[in-house]
């Protein structure tokens, strides 16, 4: 009804209308009366609800956006040495004819030896932690 343009009259969650029983004692005489009352509180609550079902729906979709992500990340093998590269600065001050040596070590110790949970973990850690971690612990 939301979405094709309606306005909802009565929604069974949050009524806002509803009959109110309630008796009226004169001297001698009780009178009982039903009358329609406004439930001022379900009018507030239905619009809090319609604000957390958007706000629960963004973050779903940037969740999905994120696993998605992720998911790709973990997935792609040059990524994964790329992101290990970066990491380690294994290229910096070697001879030229060593880099073939280095880009065979750099496969073996991203595939072999950390494998899939090991650079998951690097990325976790790298996404909590800035790079400026490694620099002081490195130069102090």
């Amino acid at each position: 009804m939301l979405l094709s343009g309606q306005e909802w009259h009565e929604l069974r969650h949050f009524p806002r209308v509803t009959y109110c029983d309630f008796k009226i004692r004169e001297i001698g005489n009780q009178h009982d009366w039903t009358v329609q009352c406004v439930l001022r509180i379900n009018l507030f609550n239905e619009v809090i609800y319609i604000f957390m079902w958007f706000w629960l729906c963004i973050l779903a979709l940037c969740s999905l956006v994120d696993y998605c992500s992720w998911s790709i990340r973990l997935l792609m093998a040059s990524d994964k040495i790329q992101f290990i590269k970066r990491h380690l600065d294994i290229y910096s001050n070697y001879l030229p004819n060593e880099r073939d040596k280095q880009k065979k070590l750099m496969k073996d110790f991203t595939f072999n030896y950390l494998k899939d949970d090991g650079i998951f973990a690097m990325r976790i850690m790298a996404s909590n932690a800035s790079d400026l971690i490694g620099f002081f612990y490195y130069n102090y």
